[in-house]
């Protein structure tokens, strides 16, 4: 009997145990290595900053079984390395429903790349996970690269692989006083931290922005007519300057949104424009504003 990678067979019958219950929430954000918890089965590479390269001519990486009746997509970087016009060579995202018996493929990647010409990129994508055919709705996930003679100096890696959910949630709240918002609220979070002391505001917990570049993207959201998004933010937070002479136009954050899974976002608003309407409380700029979201954010059903 094949229990399909979501419980043993015992006696003729499937039984869940825990050391095999199906992963629900998967996301890897390679911070510290791999996180052994996901990952069935993976070949030799070696860990850098928020990624890992293989290191051998074997490529692959396969995941826990992992519940997929919330997931509505899949997203993951590709970082690529020494890609030369030469090489001709496909990588693979496969799906197994069957407890790793049968794969099929979920997106080829083909190598060379149309119009890019550098040695070194990173590309982001994401397949929608459609119908499957999954008896007791677990997966497992492959990337995988077949053997191919023409890229023998060629190497690939990962990085930020996020499970999308299914859109099943109407509001999002966060006030960042605990770390566990970050998988609830959040689908990728680079350049900031949580839980951080904001010293502009009575050391109250923030998501504080430290890179030069940063992104922080929420999950799905319902929203209907009259839902708004408020803000409330900190600039300019230094004690020991001056802060008579507002200085806000030197802000170029921006918050976009997009209405579907693909790759365009749209700008709702420039955080400049925000700033330089401010209070001056505790020696930086605190704001709190409130958005309107325009008519095309609205969810809409098909009755």
């Amino acid at each position: 009997m094949n229990c399909y990678g979501n419980t043993r067979c015992i006696n003729g019958e499937c039984q869940v145990m825990n050391a095999i219950t199906p992963l629900v929430d998967f996301r890897e954000t390679f911070e510290k290595d791999f996180n052994p918890t996901n990952w069935l089965q993976l070949e030799l590479y070696r860990h850098e900053i928020n990624r890992i390269l293989w290191t051998t001519t074997n490529r692959q990486a396969i995941t826990r079984p992992i519940d997929l009746r919330p997931m509505r997509a899949i997203k993951w970087t590709y970082n690529l390395e020494n890609i030369s016009k030469t090489c001709n060579a496909s990588i693979y995202l496969l799906i197994s429903t069957d407890g790793t018996l049968t794969w099929s493929i979920l997106h080829r990647f083909d190598i060379p790349i149309k119009n890019i010409t550098t040695l070194n990129t990173s590309i982001e994508l994401f397949v929608e996970l459609k119908i499957l055919n999954t008896k007791y709705h677990v997966g497992q996930f492959r990337w995988f690269q077949p053997l191919s003679s023409k890229c023998n100096n060629f190497t690939w890696g990962l990085s930020k692989i996020i499970s999308i959910k299914s859109i099943n949630i109407d509001f999002i709240t966060d006030y960042f006083y605990a770390i566990s918002s970050a998988r609830s609220n959040w689908e990728s979070i680079d350049g900031a931290l949580f839980a951080q002391p904001d010293q502009c505001n009575n050391n109250i917990p923030a998501l504080i922005f430290h890179e030069t570049s940063f992104s922080v993207i929420t999950v799905p959201i319902l929203i209907q007519q009259f839902h708004v998004l408020v803000l409330q933010f900190n600039t300019k937070c230094d004690q020991n300057v001056n802060m008579k002479t507002l200085q806000c136009r030197n802000l170029t954050t921006i918050i976009e949104y997009r209405t579907d899974l693909s790759l365009k976002w749209t700008k709702l608003i420039n955080m400049e424009d925000l700033a330089c309407r401010t209070s001056l409380i505790n020696g930086g700029y605190f704001n709190m504003h409130t958005i309107k979201l325009p008519f095309e954010t609205y969810s809409r059903y098909d009755g």
